[in-house]
């Protein structure tokens, strides 16, 4: 009984040290500020990194950076991000609340537009859900190694990327820009049940519309506007824009706009929108 209580007394010292080590008195846990560190360190690069995906589950802080201010998005959300990490830290660049794809992976990842991937349609659509870190400067060899390596982890596959000469159709964007509110979205999104449209921004759509929340957008310059053009309808768009030139447009972006880039018929649909809306024209090949 007396070594029981011995044994006993051990155990318990042990136990209050361990407590008092783990759990120093007086010393509060900081939890956001451990919650910043841990999603700075999962969203950033080693310095012999140039690009890394990050799968679920995911901090508060990307869900947060997900939805968008004075926002809270369902849970069964995934969506997918993409960060571009500076000397001043990593930055957020894009996001979407549509799930991630190879074909998602590999033009976030290289940073190119969808006008300059040629993609097999048999493995576009593979699943790769995660959100993707690179650095923008280092050149796109390197990252496109990396890349293979990560995406073959994610989809079991061998995935090749190569870099090639290929002939492609381009769109010529001519005239001048005169932003009009379209007419006929607020109707649209109101029978979807989607989010409202933002004043003073291009609504880009085709129909009918996703209802898969808007799946964001963006701002930026008219080139800005024409690489999410490009990433819509994988053509290459040719700037003649008269001046003066637009310095800021505000874009809100619908999945069903990225069906232009597989249906002739809703491209048709996304320009002829545009034109209605616009003193731009745009010229197709052969038209």
């Amino acid at each position: 009984m007396k070594s029981f209580a011995y044994i006993f007394f051990a155990l318990l010292v042990i136990a209050l040290l361990a407590w008092k080590l783990c759990f120093p008195a007086g010393v509060p846990t900081a939890a956001p500020a451990l919650a910043r560190q841990w999603h700075q360190q999962v969203h950033g690069l080693d310095d012999d990194e140039v690009i890394r995906l990050v799968p679920p589950p995911f901090s508060q802080q990307r869900r947060t950076d997900l939805a968008g201010p004075s926002r809270t998005l369902p849970p069964q959300i995934v969506g997918q991000m993409a960060y571009h990490v500076r000397p001043s830290g990593p930055r957020r660049w894009g996001t979407t609340y549509a799930d991630g794809n190879l074909s998602s992976a590999i033009s976030w990842g290289s940073s190119l537009t969808r006008p300059e991937l040629n993609i097999l349609q048999e493995i576009r659509y593979l699943p790769v859900t995660g959100d993707w870190i690179l650095r923008p400067d280092a050149p796109v060899e390197p990252r496109m190694k990396a890349l293979e390596s990560i995406l073959k982890q994610a989809t079991g596959k061998t995935i090749i990327i190569q870099k090639r000469l290929v002939e492609r159709d381009v769109i010529i964007m001519r005239g001048s820009w005169s932003y009009q509110q379209d007419a006929a979205y607020p109707r649209l999104a109101a029978r979807e049940q989607i989010d409202k449209p933002q004043p003073g921004a291009v609504q880009l759509y085709t129909l009918p519309l996703s209802p898969i929340l808007g799946s964001g957008g963006g701002s930026g310059d008219l080139a800005s506007f024409i690489e999410i053009l490009e990433s819509s309808t994988s053509r290459r768009f040719i700037d003649e824009v008269d001046e003066p030139r637009p310095k800021s447009i505000i874009w809100r972006n619908n999945s069903s706009q990225y069906r232009a880039a597989e249906d002739e018929k809703k491209l048709d649909q996304l320009l002829q929108s545009w034109k209605s809306r616009h003193r731009s024209n745009f010229s197709k090949p052969g038209a």
